[in-house]
């Protein structure tokens, strides 16, 4: 299954306005987006440079436990940014009265399948 796949049927699973799958450069490696006037490139590439910073921060303070996902909401949206296997990421860009649980959970899944296909 392609990643493209798998991000479509993610997003559409959890009401997602779109996602996209980044590499450890937060350049595009695959997206699917439901809106024809934002563009889920960018959103996905700027907070993939704030969770790297995230992470990092976190091991420096002596975190032990490494940081897997970060949720960003504004007043009417939210992003939620899951790591994948070495460095690269997921974020998910939804409407902020849906469901954090339902959306983390069903990122778990989609990482599975997108690190099977990483190989």
């Amino acid at each position: 299954m392609s990643f493209d796949i798998i991000l479509k049927e993610l997003a559409t699973t959890v009401g997602a306005e779109g996602a996209i799958m980044l590499d450890y450069d937060a350049e595009m490696v695959a997206a699917f987006s439901e809106s024809t006037t934002s563009d889920i490139g960018l959103i996905g590439a700027h907070h993939a440079v704030i969770f790297n910073i995230i992470k990092n921060i976190s091991s420096e303070k002596g975190g032990k436990v490494e940081v897997k996902s970060v949720v960003v909401t504004t007043g009417t949206n939210k992003l939620i940014i899951t790591a994948i296997k070495d460095g690269y990421c997921l974020v998910l860009a939804m409407d902020k009265a849906k469901s954090t649980g339902l959306a983390l959970l069903e990122s778990e899944k989609a990482i599975k399948k997108l690190e099977e296909e990483m190989g």
